[in-house]
């Protein structure tokens, strides 16, 4: 008799299973271990934001009926000011220069903290105008907006120490 036989069968098919299991075992379990590395190590995941990070908007004026997350008829983009530098009166100069260049400032206020660099802050889809707005503002930082930020508003600016107007 063979080494898979015997009169009743439950041996032949025990013998196949456990064949069975084992060709899947060393099969299976090293492509599992590859997608597994492959999704640890890629690198178009974004890290989470540090919670300290996120500017907390604690606003001081706003626009009524504001809060449109695409721009209007007239070609304005609505824009959210936070002045995260000690000059106070930098919010009222980056209004002025966003509002002559049809942007729509819909809310200034200030961070959670102070920031040493201007950063320029966009929702998904708006990175475009985001780096725009960057290069206009000259600011040197261009980043996607953490969850803490108003999703219904494109684009903030946290004005920097290093903002020169």
């Amino acid at each position: 008799m063979g080494k898979h036989s015997l009169d009743d069968g439950s041996i032949f098919w025990r013998s196949m299973a456990l064949s069975v299991t084992k060709w899947l075992a060393m099969a299976v379990l090293p492509i599992l271990a590859i997608v597994g590395l492959w999704n640890l190590l890629r690198d178009d995941k974004q890290p989470p934001p540090p919670e300290n990070d996120n500017p907390v908007v604690a606003p001081t004026d706003s626009t009524p009926g504001s809060g449109s997350a695409s721009p209007s008829p007239a070609g304005e983009l609505d824009v959210q000011i936070l002045n995260g530098s000690d000059d106070t009166e930098a919010s009222n100069r980056v209004k002025t220069k966003l509002e002559s260049s049809d942007y729509k400032v819909v809310e200034v206020g200030t961070p959670s903290r102070n920031y040493d660099r201007t950063t320029i802050f966009f929702q998904q889809g708006f990175e475009q105008q985001g780096k725009q707005l960057a290069q206009f503002l000259t600011a040197s930082v261009t980043e996607p907006a953490p969850p803490t930020l108003d999703k219904n508003i494109p684009l903030t600016v946290v004005i920097g120490s290093d903002y020169r107007s």
